[in-house]
């Protein structure tokens, strides 16, 4: 494993991290048994997975280029 590539593979797993929490926050409620999430709750769940795959890209490629051109 080289390095450089320990900081990128720990925001590949923190945006991994918020998009599938936030992902199981929204999936939770109607459609494993639980109560509805409404309001505030449920904006944070999506704003969660929409950051969640921004990171997760950004971390993603940044590794990908670690490992190609280094």
């Amino acid at each position: 494993m080289k390095l450089a590539a320990i900081p990128w593979l720990i925001v590949t797993g923190v945006g991994l991290g918020l998009t599938m929490g936030g992902g199981y926050a929204v999936i939770r409620g109607p459609f494993l048994g639980g109560a509805r999430i409404e309001g505030m709750p449920l904006l944070v769940a999506v704003a969660a997975v929409l950051v969640g795959m921004l990171v997760l890209a950004l971390g993603g490629t940044k590794l990908v280029k670690v490992y190609t051109f280094y």
